[in-house]
């Protein structure tokens, strides 16, 4: 007689159907992992060795280019009436090209800015130059080798930055300097343009065309080149290793399309001079019900003109270019801490600014009337190829040590919500 078969338990089932079907999907990986793996290879069998293209990382300035020994042309063009692109031309391409900043349409005579700026420049790690050629602070900074054309037909005015030689920055480094090139057309400062990034060099070698159309032979004469020579920082602020200016007064632009090669020394730029930074009016008021300060910056006067590497000689054409684009920080210190800043609109080409712009800040809750609180205020003056640089600073508060400013902090304590006006001189 045949043996009755045992009855199989329901975990026993579970268990069987489960480990077949996780050996079915283990499987279906190991397949599909097979499939992806000869496909990935056959494409890179079918790709040609001469599309490699470098890729740098995509900050401040860096782009995607391809290693060549040609020229990289690149035109711009401009939001005015009078400024027009030749047929053919690509605006969209042509600056995103040249990796221009975007200008935001303000009221006119103003425009804001988003900068966070810090006082003092980041710092690399680099390779220090021998003491013996460190002992004396260099006169000049290098050299820039660029070429100047106009074309009558298109008002066009090309400038070609081909290369700088035996670059140094401010601390003496000359490795690990990542260095690219700047310009802009003075004074209008608003035909700018900028090369791409090379790494690691002293010496780089561009040879990147620039194009700006719509301007008259005439209108040229008025106008100088200004080079900025920077170092980025993928991690800090940029370092301005140095600047030169170039009047095209002094470059003959006479013939159509004959380029005039220079070599210029780069030279550092000059701080303004501290004799006189100027004076600044603004109103303050504390409300106690609110416990807000109010601070009013309603204008200033007689600000330092601006001293690049003396103009340029001190051509006679240049004193346009003494003007400033100023505009004023404001920051609330509480107990030696910043905790609130706030921003005027810049005021262009002008030595007399006019801002009247009110500031309310908030006081944090467990402070008591304005014990421990203080206002900083910076006057900067804004620059879109560099560092804005610092024209003159002032304090307010119980510790200040200008008269004006001790006794203007002092008036709004002891009479409050009474807006009080008072001139004070900027410091360094």
């Amino acid at each position: 007689m045949m043996k009755k078969l045992e009855r199989v338990s329901g975990p026993a089932v579970v268990g069987i159907v489960l480990t077949g079907a996780l050996f079915i999907v283990c499987s279906v990986l190991a397949i599909l992992a097979v499939i992806r793996k000869l496909r990935r290879k056959s494409s890179l069998e079918l790709k040609s060795p001469t599309t490699d293209i470098q890729i740098a990382v995509m900050e401040k300035g860096v782009g995607i280019h391809k290693p060549t020994t040609e020229r990289r042309r690149v035109q711009k063009v401009y939001k005015t009436a009078t400024i027009a692109s030749p047929p053919g031309s690509s605006p969209i391409g042509g600056a995103l090209s040249a990796g221009y900043d975007q200008q935001d349409d303000t009221t006119e005579g103003e425009y804001d800015v988003d900068e966070d700026l810090d006082d003092d420049d980041g710092g690399s790690a680099c390779t220090l130059i021998d003491e013996k050629e460190n002992s004396k602070p260099p006169m000049t900074f290098g050299t820039l080798h660029f070429s100047v054309k106009y074309n009558f037909e298109k008002n066009a005015l090309t400038v070609v930055v081909q290369r700088c030689e035996n670059l140094i920055s401010r601390t003496g480094c000359r490795k690990s300097i990542d260095p690219y090139v700047k310009l802009q057309l003075l004074p209008e400062k608003v035909h700018r343009a900028k090369t791409r990034v090379l790494r690691n060099t002293d010496s780089p070698i561009y040879n990147e065309e620039f194009t700006f159309f719509g301007l008259n032979y005439n209108q040229l004469q008025g106008m100088v080149i200004h080079f900025a020579i920077i170092s980025f920082d993928r991690y800090s602020r940029d370092e301005v290793l140095g600047e030169l200016l170039s009047p095209l007064s002094m470059i003959d632009l006479a013939q159509s399309d004959q380029e005039t090669s220079l070599v210029k020394e780069i030279c550092t730029r000059q701080k303004v001079q501290s004799q006189g930074r100027g004076e600044v009016l603004l109103s303050l008021c504390y409300q106690p019900a609110t416990n807000r300060l109010t601070c009013v910056i309603l204008k200033a006067k007689g600000l330092p003109r601006k001293n690049i590497m003396d103009l340029a000689a001190r051509c006679s054409s240049c004193l346009e270019y003494w003007w400033r684009d100023p505009y004023m920080k404001l920051y609330l210190i509480c107990n030696g801490q910043r905790i609130a800043k706030k921003k005027t609109h810049v005021k262009k080409h002008t030595l007399n600014p006019v801002f009247n712009e009110s500031f309310v800040f908030d006081l944090p809750a467990n402070i008591q009337g304005l014990e421990g609180v203080s206002l900083e205020l910076l006057l900067l003056d804004f620059d879109r190829l560099t560092k804005n640089e610092v024209v003159g600073r002032l304090e307010l508060g119980p510790n200040t040590l200008q008269d004006s400013a001790k006794k203007q902090w002092s008036d709004i304590c002891t009479s409050p919500r009474r807006q009080i006006a008072e001139w004070h001189k900027l410091q360094d």
